[in-house]
């Protein structure tokens, strides 16, 4: 999602964030959706950011209405996934984060928390989209961020079951 900070408005990339999450989780759990194009997760985020961004372009709608009609562009009915998913994704990201401020202040006030959010969203709906519980994702999304901090990198975006067995 970073390419497209610097193009984008807060509200267009908060929106590309969730819809990018609900549509990575939903094509991966369900045969119900229409699409068939690209579904590596670069080219997925380009033709996601590209419908986003023409409907904001074009239309001017609300983020709420813009999610809702990318999502039924992709075949996926809104009300299925709505905000059940984003609701998750925020829990979980918003314990992380409080687990981690206890953790470790100093080491987060180091890093941008915006970019950092991003990319933990990513992680957060990759662990659920590969059927991680919700505390097995914030176990496993809390060990990545606080390794990250330490070790001064921007924690992955996706799930890697191997860093979750690795150091403690």
């Amino acid at each position: 999602m970073q390419k497209f900070a610097s193009t984008c408005s807060p509200e267009q990339l908060h929106t590309l964030q969730v819809i990018f999450d609900l549509i990575q989780v939903e094509l991966r759990e369900s045969s119900t959706s229409t699409y068939s194009g690209p579904s590596e997760p670069d080219a997925l985020r380009d033709e996601i950011a590209h419908r986003v961004l023409s409907q904001f372009d074009a239309h001017g709608f609300s983020g709420d209405e813009v999610t809702k009609r990318v999502l039924s562009s992709f075949g996926i009915q809104a009300a299925v996934v709505g905000s059940a998913n984003t609701g998750t994704i925020d829990r979980i990201l918003n314990s992380v984060w409080e687990t981690a401020v206890r953790s470790n202040p100093m080491g987060l006030n180091m890093v941008e928390p915006n970019a950092v959010f991003s990319q933990l969203r990513e992680m957060i709906g990759d662990c659920l989209a590969k059927r991680l519980s919700e505390s097995e994702t914030r176990e496993h999304v809390l060990k990545e961020l606080l390794q990250s901090t330490f070790s001064s990198r921007s924690p992955r975006s996706t799930y890697d079951a191997s860093a979750s067995q690795g150091q403690s």
